[in-house]
């Protein structure tokens, strides 16, 4: 949840740009889905442009709590923040970029991730799938696969 008020905190204080844009700010919400095919997790995502093609973006994923045992408890909860490099064209959408996570999980192992997106829009309406991954640079590598509803304004 850091990363999303650290996303809020710069969002506010950084100036846009002269591009039509920059200054856009966009909330998204979405399910999460595990390798093993559960979707019992949620993620939140905030984004906020500073220019036609670079996106500031923060995220979490939460309700992910399971208990193994009474005793052991594997908690995939975590958020991140980082920077995305984005195309717009017509009705499409797709991005590449980087992130930090506050914490890692059983499934995002290392600190450094990749994240990949692609999807659809209708004027402020966004769809899309998103994947974090580290790109088999260190660790495991099981990812997280979300499907993202945003606003943006």
């Amino acid at each position: 949840m850091r990363a999303l008020i650290l996303l809020l905190l710069l969002a506010v204080s950084t100036p846009a740009l002269a591009d039509d844009m920059a200054g856009t700010f966009g909330f998204g919400w979405g399910p999460v889905r595990e390798n093993d095919s559960a979707i019992n997790y949620k993620a939140i995502k905030l984004g906020y442009r500073v220019s036609e093609h670079v996106q500031l973006i923060a995220g979490a994923i939460t309700g992910g709590s399971h208990y193994i045992t009474p005793y052991q408890k594997y908690d995939y909860d975590t958020d991140w923040y980082g920077v995305n490099y984005l195309e717009v064209e017509q009705y499409l959408v797709g991005g590449i970029g980087i992130v930090k996570l506050t914490r890692q999980t059983r499934h995002l192992t290392s600190p450094y991730q990749f994240v990949l997106s692609f999807g659809a829009h209708y004027g402020p309406w966004t769809a899309a799938y998103q994947h974090l991954s580290n790109g088999h640079t260190g660790g495991q590598n099981y990812g997280e696969d979300m499907l993202i509803f945003s606003y943006g304004f």
